[in-house]
């Protein structure tokens, strides 16, 4: 039973995390929780060893994704890219799903100068995965950036895990219905905005 293996003491910082975010505490209580194959021996995002609730368990993370930075450089990517095809900057990457446009778009625009880097990268991962980059992947189907990290099991029945910045209703919905749980009971409380929350389905 994975669930009750001995975590070890946490590792410090991976390197991969260079700023700290709002840690988001959440709890699932599930009957016999520790019988499902949601759980990793992986080091978390912290470096922590042990036993973590890990989402790729429930929704893996695609494997073709391809490696490119998320953040301002994409976003200034995927402007360059809607400015140069005459769209609207308020159009967003999400409109942009069609293949055959896409590939369209990298022929005309493979050479200029001005392209920015990674263009490419971007456009074959909204062909492949409908998000430009890990980061939206996530957030559009985990409700959250990073992995679950910091999990501990308080019973057979009850988890309690950290998400960074959100709580994800997302992920536990997917969840409950790949694992066809009858009921979970999920609880979430943000630390730097003093928010909080609970919701029971089945």
């Amino acid at each position: 039973m994975l669930c009750f293996m001995p975590a070890g003491a946490a590792a410090g910082k991976t390197g991969k995390r260079e700023r700290m975010p709002n840690h988001v505490w959440n709890k699932i209580v599930v009957e016999n929780i520790c019988d499902l194959p949601i759980f990793s021996t992986e080091t978390d995002e912290y470096g922590n060893a042990g036993t973590q609730l890990d989402f790729n368990t429930i929704l893996p993370e695609p494997e073709d994704l391809e490696d490119v930075a998320s953040g301002l450089h994409e976003d200034r990517a995927i402007g360059w890219l809607l400015n140069r095809i005459r769209e609207s900057d308020a159009m967003r990457h999400r409109d942009l799903i069609r293949a055959e446009k896409l590939f369209e778009y990298m022929k005309l625009f493979r050479v200029p100068a001005d392209k920015p880097k990674d263009l490419e990268k971007y456009i074959l991962n909204i062909i492949r995965t409908g998000e430009p980059s890990w980061y939206y992947w996530r957030l559009r189907h985990w409700g959250t950036k990073w992995n679950a990290y910091g999990t501990k099991i308080i019973d057979k029945d009850t988890i309690a895990f950290k998400t960074a910045w959100n709580p994800v209703p997302k992920i536990i919905e997917t969840m409950m219905v790949k694992f066809i749980i009858p009921k979970i009971d999920y609880s979430w409380v943000s630390e730097e905005y003093s928010e909080n929350g609970r919701a029971i389905y089945h």
